[in-house]
């Protein structure tokens, strides 16, 4: 056993201690209070004391953090130097009330069996973010880098993921399945798979779970990019794929992809497979300087009372071979090259911006009113929120 192995034991071995012994000798309810701790051992001692306030972590390491206590009143563990208070791996199971800030998380962390109320903030984290059966989850203004996937969100009722940068995964950068639901995806960086060959990376990718998939998601003004094809594998857009079979598969509803920027060299920017009339594409703006993507693909049966509605776009094809969608004004730039309509390859949002006196300059189409808040966010005198990453890698 590595010395990092006996150590993350041990100090899971220490929480649970002295949760046991603050119930038996507690004799009466703590208030919530603010207290610096700098030791695994402190640590453990102010979390089974602790009924909420603010644990505040000097620089350091603190092994393995393993929670399973539904906190009475928001506790909130925050690093006194950003990303200083450094964890091997958080777990959360069936823990609420959670607040983790500002901390940097070797290998991972992982929300699950039940746990609620849990937000992550300005954290830097290597390795999967796994959530299953879990409920209002916010994560927000983080980086999250070099796991098998980014963000896993299985049964997740009620989530926000905004404003984070995820980047350099071997797989999907997110991926959304079964009765997921209530969810808003806004303000984030999805880029660079590091795929190997023989998997099919997706940006965003959409799963059923015995024919129940994720409803009332939207996906919104984000910047996604994978451009470059590493041994014949490159990532797919957003992909809400195959809602699966039986008398449960009832296709996809309430979805809703406006207003993002995404380069992808792979067939699909945007693919759709069995839908009711309540997903909505538009106001995207495509770009495939690589050939591949741009498109936006919609194949199966459609439920409901028609296919997606698309309207707004710019995109290279829309190939509909079963005819699903329901299709307003768009802009459709097949056959004109992309360096006579945008200002460059699609890695910065900048690139998106239309050549002055351009069809799509002049189209009005695509995602013009976030790329007019992004100009307007890099003037001086702006003092208004990031509006993409972490607010700390600006």
């Amino acid at each position: 056993m590595t010395y990092a192995s006996r150590f993350s034991v041990r100090f899971s071995f220490l929480v649970q201690t002295f949760f046991g012994l603050c119930l038996c000798l507690s004799q009466g309810p703590a208030q919530a209070q603010e207290v610096r701790v700098g030791t695994p051992v402190a640590l453990a001692a102010a979390l089974a004391e602790a009924r909420g306030g603010t644990i505040i972590l000097e620089a350091g390491d603190y092994g393995v953090l393993e929670l399973a206590r539904a906190f009475p009143e928001q506790i909130t563990l925050r690093s006194e130097a950003l990303h200083e208070a450094r964890f091997e791996v958080i777990r959360l199971t069936g823990a609420s009330g959670v607040v983790l800030q500002g901390l940097r998380v070797i290998d991972g962390l992982a929300v699950t069996k039940g746990a609620s109320d849990v937000t992550v903030r300005d954290s830097r984290i290597t390795g999967n973010v796994y959530l299953r059966n879990a409920a209002r989850f916010v994560f927000a203004d983080n980086e999250v880098t070099g796991g098998r996937y980014g963000i896993v969100l299985n049964f997740v009722a009620g989530f926000r993921i905004t404003n984070n940068l995820v980047q350099n995964v071997t797989e999907d950068l997110m991926r959304i399945t079964g009765p997921s639901s209530d969810g808003w995806i806004e303000g984030n960086i999805l880029a660079d798979v590091r795929a190997k060959p023989g998997t099919h990376p997706d940006i965003i990718q959409f799963m059923h779970h015995q024919g129940v998939t994720p409803r009332n998601i939207t996906i919104r003004r984000n910047l996604m990019h994978d451009p470059v094809v590493r041994g014949n594998v490159s990532a797919q857009g957003v992909f809400v794929s195959d809602p699966g079979r039986g008398a449960q598969n009832r296709g996809y509803s309430d979805i809703v992809i406006e207003e993002n920027l995404i380069n992808v060299a792979a067939p699909n920017s945007v693919f759709v497979n069995s839908s009711r009339s309540s997903v909505t594409i538009r106001n995207n703006t495509l770009i495939s300087y690589q050939g591949g993507g741009g498109n936006i693909r919609l194949i199966g049966k459609s439920f409901g009372d028609g296919g997606p509605q698309i309207e707004g776009n710019v995109f290279k094809e829309l190939i509909d071979k079963d005819r699903l969608v329901r299709l307003g004004p768009n802009l459709v730039y097949k056959g004109t090259p992309e360096t006579r309509l945008f200002s460059g390859p699609g890695s910065r949002w900048q690139d998106y911006l239309p050549i002055l006196g351009s069809t799509l300059d002049r189209s009005g189409m695509g995602a013009v009113g976030f790329l007019a808040d992004l100009q307007a966010s890099q003037k001086p005198g702006y003092d208004g929120p990031p509006l993409l990453g972490p607010s700390w890698a600006q």
